[in-house]
């Protein structure tokens, strides 16, 4: 962190442990190249996936991932891996992507989309990354150290309380991981200032309306 001056920085400085619990985690990078067409040329009908492996081995985590959802103009893909650093400019990184789909839909590929985004998060100062991991150096107790908040020392009250993916034990680097810490925060706060005693996280649960079957709940960090 103190090598990266666009790092946030505490003053006072924060605890040990929690700089150490934040250090021990990864950080990953996943970007996507979002592209939008007038109409869709593949299947239509459901949850479409589909592949396209490189014939090289340094290219096999560029564009490897295709997907869109029912009924949308949209198609999704991936870069990952050495690729996830692609360092293009984005209407070359969208003329490979129409270059694999033109390949895969020879008849049907229209030549360029209507509109699209390529994500760059490893520049985003936000972020730096797309979503962190459990490096060899991650043990379950950080996951506590990341998520306990700051007390004043004049109060002896939370003053400073700590939300993001990362702090999720159990959905870390995902989207619901991100919404139910902030959900925990929140909850945290209201007890704290409003002596108010507020659902706990572990009753929270995430449905998937397209899988009935698959049910997502938090544990409580």
């Amino acid at each position: 962190m103190k090598e990266n001056k666009k790092v946030p920085t505490f003053s006072p400085p924060i605890p040990d442990y929690k700089a150490n619990a934040i250090q021990s985690m990864g950080n990953g990078l996943l970007n996507k190249v979002v592209l939008l067409f007038e109409k869709p040329f593949w299947e239509n009908g459901g949850k479409f996936y589909f592949a396209n492996i490189s014939s090289s081995i340094k290219g096999r985590g560029e564009m490897f991932l295709w997907q869109t959802i029912p009924e949308s103009r949209v198609l999704t893909t991936y870069l990952a891996g050495s690729s996830a650093n692609l360092n293009l400019p984005d209407e070359l990184i969208v003329e490979k992507a129409m270059h694999i789909l033109s390949s895969i839909f020879p008849q049907q590929c229209p030549r360029a989309p209507l509109k699209y985004k390529v994500t760059k998060y490893q520049d985003d100062e936000m972020a730096f990354g797309s979503g962190s991991y459990m490096s060899l150096r991650t043990e379950m107790k950080h996951y506590e150290e990341l998520t306990k908040p700051l007390i004043s020392p004049k109060s002896q009250k939370n003053t400073v309380y700590f939300a993001g993916e990362h702090t999720s034990e159990r959905y870390g680097g995902s989207l619901q991981g991100a919404w139910l810490s902030g959900l925990r925060v929140a909850a945290d706060m209201a007890n704290e200032i409003l002596g108010i005693s507020f659902v706990s996280c572990e009753d929270i649960e995430i449905i998937d309306e397209n899988d009935n079957d698959e049910i997502l709940s938090m544990d409580r960090p």
